[in-house]
């Protein structure tokens, strides 16, 4: 596992929104992706280094990032040139079949590093309600401490 350089929590005070993880880790990644038919389009995912990337792209709608077209090594070694991929959700690529991961503030890891970097912050890793995995103050739910407690 990538060694954790660096962790917190961006609580999100002021939004609705839920808490993120930040985690910074040694290692850069060197992605190569693998690809998994989903619905009308294919879903993108690679891991390297703990970090985690992934991109749905649909052909019938290739607006994502303004249409650019983005390079992905594949694990084949082949190369693909994706026009306007969207990005998604970790709880979407775990649906699609693939490893589950967490969203932090610079991306994506893998849930084994978020679990560590909770761990290292004292704090819960849980499901919210559209199945992404969030840091909570609470083992049950999702819940941010209050503006005392920070």
């Amino acid at each position: 596992m990538n060694k954790i350089s660096r962790c917190w929590v961006d609580w999100m005070y002021g939004w609705i929104s839920p808490p993120k993880l930040g985690v910074e880790l040694e290692l850069a990644p060197k992605f190569k992706y693998d690809a998994r038919p989903l619905g009308h389009g294919v879903m993108y995912y690679a891991q390297s280094n703990s970090w985690v990337s992934f991109y749905f792209h649909d052909p019938q709608n290739e607006t994502g990032y303004g249409g650019t077209v983005v390079t992905l090594n594949m694990t084949d070694g082949s190369v693909r040139h994706v026009r306007g991929p969207w990005a998604s959700r970790a709880s979407v690529a775990e649906k699609a079949g693939f490893p589950p991961s967490v969203s932090t503030v610079y991306g994506h890891v893998t849930l084994k590093v978020a679990i560590e970097a909770c761990r290292m912050l004292d704090v819960y890793l849980v499901k919210d309600g559209i199945g992404s995995w969030v840091p909570s103050t609470s083992p049950n739910t999702v819940a941010k401490p209050n503006l005392g407690e920070k």
